[in-house]
């Protein structure tokens, strides 16, 4: 019985000469992938510095996802503290602007019968140590801004 040869079993055949790699070719795509390939890798590391290193971080944490979980953190405290800053309340005023002593942050909406500060505007009141000391921020319906301060009992002209 004759003897079947190896690639005869699996049905395979015999390469061709085309079939085989050649080695300069070999080498031709390892100088390619050398100059592109790693020549981003330098400009990775040069974007890397620009940016910046974690260890430059000014949180506790110094992984990303940890220090922007912190700044978001520190963000909504800063929200609180804002909310809670006056005890006085927003909406619609009528009256003497002068009164509104009120201290804390409060926000309000003038009508025709306000007084001392223009009908239809905007007020914004800051006030601090009882209502003793503060400030008016008025932006009126042709947009203009105008700011006066309270001082222990003296108001500035509006500016």
């Amino acid at each position: 019985m004759a003897e079947k040869k190896y690639t005869e079993h699996l049905g395979l055949t015999q390469q061709l000469e085309e079939d085989f790699v050649d080695g300069e070719e070999i080498s031709r795509s390892f100088a390619v992938l050398d100059e592109k390939v790693w020549g981003n890798v330098t400009d990775l590391s040069v974007i890397k510095q620009e940016i910046g290193n974690t260890e430059d971080l000014n949180t506790a944490s110094k992984e990303i996802v940890g220090a922007v979980n912190e700044l978001n953190s520190d963000l909504t405290e800063q929200s609180l503290k804002i909310a809670t800053l006056g005890s006085g309340s927003s909406g619609t005023f009528s009256g003497d602007a002068n009164e509104l002593r009120t201290e804390g942050i409060c926000i309000y909406r003038t009508t025709d019968n306000t007084v001392n500060c223009a009908a239809h505007s905007v007020l914004i009141t800051a006030f601090t140590m009882g209502g003793a000391a503060g400030m008016q921020l008025q932006y009126d319906s042709s947009y203009n801004f105008k700011t006066r301060r309270y001082w222990h009992g003296t108001w500035s002209p509006w500016k």
